[in-house]
């Protein structure tokens, strides 16, 4: 069996040796040689093993099949790299190269962040321009502001010891609290110029904030009935602004 394949593979080498591109400059020349000597038989025997010689069939060192075709002898599917660690596949991490190496079952992929992990970190960014506030205002506006922090971290805490919360609070990180770092952000532009009315408008509605606020953290001690009474009305009430024309008369 073994000598069987050897043959085949012999076969298999001369074949390919024979149709690599610079296998035909050297036949030719070789037969060139030949027909100067009138193709005298024991010469062409002669010739036979230079020949081969030349494309690396007898003696000396051989050349690849892959030399022959100009291969650069890298190989992007090996199993290893040059330090020995099995080599990576499609940006596949190192453990999951390795298992498949081994033949051991792939790691399971990194989940993607859970939902209420990614509203807070969303949120983030408005929660960090209200506690900057907060840190500089002074009075009932500070006092208010100070609240609304300790509100929000309170929520937060809350939502990641229990995620089935989310809807019952996702309104204070999606809404609330952007709108909050907005009407700061306006309010810091009024508070330098002549409009005390706006002003006083602004400073109303932060403290309309701040009840909200708290009513989102009472919703986490199990305040349920307050949630579903809001979500009532706010839904009761979204109805008649997209209805309305249809209810009218």
């Amino acid at each position: 069996m073994s000598r069987r394949r050897s043959k085949d593979w012999m076969k298999e080498e001369f074949a390919v040796r024979i149709r690599s591109p610079q296998s035909f400059g050297v036949i030719a020349f070789w037969f060139f040689i030949w027909a100067i000597c009138n193709f005298n038989p024991w010469v062409g025997f002669g010739l036979f093993f230079a020949a081969g010689g030349s494309l690396g069939f007898f003696g000396g060192k051989r050349d690849t099949v892959d030399d022959l075709w100009g291969y650069d002898g890298t190989d992007d599917y090996d199993d290893e790299d040059e330090d020995g660690r099995p080599r990576r596949q499609g940006g596949e991490s190192e453990a999951a190269a390795r298992a498949r190496a081994n033949g051991e079952a792939l790691p399971e992929p990194e989940a993607p962040p859970k939902l209420h992990q990614a509203v807070i970190a969303d949120a983030k960014p408005s929660l960090v321009r209200l506690e900057a506030a907060a840190g500089v205002a002074e009075g009932e506006l500070g006092a208010r502001l100070r609240n609304m922090v300790a509100r929000v971290k309170e929520v937060e805490m809350g939502l990641r010891h229990d995620p089935s919360k989310l809807s019952d609070v996702q309104r204070l990180f999606t809404y609330y609290l952007p709108a909050t770092a907005d009407l700061l952000g306006a309010r810091g532009a009024v508070a330098g110029g002549a409009d005390p009315t706006r002003l006083a408008e602004i400073d109303t509605m932060i403290g309309k904030l701040d009840l909200a606020y708290t009513d989102f953290a009472s919703r986490l001690r199990g305040h349920d009935a307050r949630s579903l009474e809001i979500d009532m009305r706010l839904l009761d009430q979204s109805l008649d602004d997209e209805f309305a024309h249809k209810t009218k008369g």
